[in-house]
């Protein structure tokens, strides 16, 4: 049930249901949806290359730079504790999503330089699941990297867990905590919806 709060953070499920149709506040159908999410922590020594989270279909280069593709998924990284470049914070590619294909052991893209997101504790990074990314190397001595991910898409989008149109497969006390946004961004239907 702690875990309700990181999936409609106030300023960003907005910014979500622009992206990705609908209001889950007020039961719009379809209304974007939580498709995943995962914690994170990350200690010494460890990095993570870069790569996509979802790359929906390859096209050739020129097709994005033409046109500007939809977003069918989105990442929102919540940062527990400050990031610094010892900690091994996310870095991003600015423009990747355009390469309209999966990283292949490449560590830039058109000359491009990974950045680092050095973030405060309680800040987030929203972006496209097609946007190469990865993590520094954790080179702290003590230290891990702490952070929530949450993974949204558009309500047809499949989840990695059940929808809460089976709510018996849901521990009681996270349905009787959920607002109804965030049944909604779970997957509930209302009876007026169904």
């Amino acid at each position: 049930p702690d875990l309700l709060d990181y999936i409609d953070r106030p300023g960003v499920i907005e910014v979500i249901e622009i992206i990705h149709g609908g209001d889950a506040h007020l039961g719009a159908n379809p209304s974007p949806q939580v498709i995943a999410g995962s914690s994170w922590i990350t200690g010494q020594g460890r990095a993570m290359g870069i790569h996509t989270d979802y790359q929906s279909y390859g096209l050739p280069p020129e097709v994005h730079q033409q046109y500007r593709l939809p977003i069918y998924c989105t990442t929102l990284h919540i940062y527990l504790n400050e990031m610094t470049l010892e900690l091994g914070p996310t870095t991003v590619i600015p423009g990747s999503h355009k390469a309209g294909r999966f990283p292949k052991d490449e560590s830039t893209w058109n000359g491009i330089e990974p950045q680092a997101a050095l973030v405060h504790a309680g800040d987030a990074v929203l972006f496209r699941n097609d946007l190469w990314h990865g993590a520094g190397l954790n080179s702290h001595p003590t230290e891990r990297r702490y952070m929530m991910q949450v993974h949204y898409a558009h309500g047809s989008f499949a989840k990695c867990y059940p929808s809460l149109r089976w709510p018996q497969m849901y521990n009681p006390a996270v349905l009787e905590k959920a607002t109804l946004r965030q049944k909604r961004l779970l997957g509930a239907r209302m009876k007026s919806e169904e």
